[in-house]
């Protein structure tokens, strides 16, 4: 063999040996991420489970605001009563109690979410506007715990709430306050001069995240906390924390939490190169482990599920479906319910939520004389009757299509259109792929409120051709 005949095959043999390196990773990176959106499919729904396995008029009432939020974040259906009875509940509570139980900045944040959540004006609540007393709360900041004003933050963005001038507390100072609370390991405490906490971590970045590219402050910070949870995340990607009392524990809520603030930054918990990802665990596989199959979530290993636990998990979950999905995140209520001031009234939005809740939709796929997929929803006298209703009640509606290698695999989303079918252009010969459609509602100022679950959506498939 002569030289020049020697450094071809050297060549080829190179390319070939890179190419059979290369393919354990990339089997691997596919199976891990059908494997992981299992994960979130499952936890949803055996979340879902322990909720729908207790009587819904049992949580119709204050107190009970994360049941309204979480359902309604996941898109699962509630009794329009139900809800009317809880928002009455409320209503009752603020007209004469305003203890500080009441007033305090996290119970105040926490009906101002579930209120958004379900389509109610938090601003209107009888004759109260809750959110006028988070802006001008006197217990947030000073020697009152950091949740105060993450919490208000949160629920003030939620629907971009305006805050007049005057008020007690603006975003800024909110902000501020906030990050107050950082210790010199870059992690956050609960009171100041405490000890920190991976959990007020987590809800700092949460409540910090909209304003990570417009402060350099909060850039700063973010970034600090980020390497913080990193540096405590164990072999099995769970955190071990301290709780009151001195007990170290590896929880559910703090695996729920972290997943709520990476995705809140925009940031997929299952990348490695994010730097939560060791070998083939994740946060997902972290808080998985704490899965009853079919009932809920443990707090700890060594007990029983429980309702924070399962709240708090469902919350997580939601957060990495919403970002698989290219959705609003967890805490972005602007495709949740109407805007205080819609000209929709609260009323019609439910009813639409109550069609779009009951919707089964069956995809189908054809090929095209041009070797390409046409996938359509099958528009049936029932599905088109339901969407003819939603549109009498003043909204509009739009088809997104989704598209998987695998049936069971991560679907994402190829395009929302006004007509119910669009053309797949783009695929590899002989492969086969599955397809899913999702009915969206809008009002009339183009926000999302209600779409069907990509989940009883059911999936059709077809080869490629070209």
């Amino acid at each position: 063999m002569n030289c020049k005949l020697m450094r071809k095959f050297m060549a080829l043999l190179l390319v070939f040996s890179m190419m059979f390196a290369m393919m354990p990773a990339m089997v691997w990176a596919d199976s891990s991420a059908d494997r992981s959106a299992k994960l979130v499919e499952e936890g949803l729904k055996d979340a879902t489970n322990y909720w729908t396995s207790k009587q819904a008029a049992d949580f119709a009432s204050f107190d009970n605001e994360w049941y309204f939020f979480d359902l309604s974040r996941a898109g699962v259906s509630i009794d329009p009563a139900v809800v009317e009875k809880y928002v009455a509940s409320v209503t009752e509570t603020y007209a004469g109690r305003l203890t500080f139980k009441y007033t305090k900045p996290t119970t105040l944040a926490r009906v101002t979410l579930a209120l958004g959540a379900v389509g109610a004006d938090p601003t209107k609540v009888g004759k109260i506007n809750l959110v006028e007393m988070l802006y001008n709360n006197k217990d947030i900041g000073g020697d009152n715990t950091s949740n105060e004003a993450m919490w208000a933050l949160i629920a003030l963005d939620s629907k971009n709430y305006a805050i007049p001038a005057g008020a007690a507390w603006t975003r800024d100072k909110l902000i501020d306050a906030t990050l107050e609370y950082q210790n010199a390991d870059k992690g956050f405490v609960l009171f100041k001069g405490g000890k920190t906490d991976i959990d007020m971590t987590a809800m700092a970045i949460q409540a910090l995240a909209p304003y990570y590219n417009k402060n350099a402050k909060v850039k700063k910070a973010v970034d600090g906390a980020l390497e913080f949870l990193k540096s405590n995340l164990n072999k099995n990607c769970q955190f071990e924390r301290k709780e009151q009392g001195g007990t170290s524990v590896i929880s559910s809520e703090t695996s729920s939490q972290v997943l709520i603030a990476l995705v809140a930054m925009g940031m997929d918990p299952l990348d490695a190169n994010n730097g939560f990802v060791k070998g083939d665990k994740n946060l997902l596989t972290g808080l998985d482990a704490f899965r009853v199959k079919g009932k809920g979530f443990k707090h700890v290993a060594s007990v029983g599920v429980n309702a924070m636990a399962t709240e708090q998990a469902m919350r997580g979950l939601e957060s990495c479906r919403r970002l698989s999905a290219g959705e609003k995140s967890l805490y972005d209520l602007s495709d949740a319910g109407n805007q205080p001031g819609d000209d929709t009234s609260v009323d019609n939005a439910k009813k639409a939520k109550q069609i779009v809740s009951k919707m089964s939709l069956t995809t189908v796929a054809t090929k095209t004389k041009k070797k390409t997929v046409t996938v359509k929803v099958n528009m049936t006298n029932k599905t088109a009757a339901d969407l003819k209703s939603i549109q009498k009640l003043g909204y509009n509606v739009k088809y997104s299509f989704y598209s998987a290698a695998k049936q069971n695999g991560a679907y994402k989303v190829a395009a929302t259109k006004k007509a119910n079918s669009y053309i797949f252009a783009k695929g590899k010969k002989g492969a086969r792929f599955y397809y899913k459609t999702q009915v969206r509602v809008y009002d009339k100022k183009g926000k999302l409120i209600a779409q069907t679950s990509l989940a009883k959506s059911k999936s059709a498939s077809q080869a490629w051709g070209k």
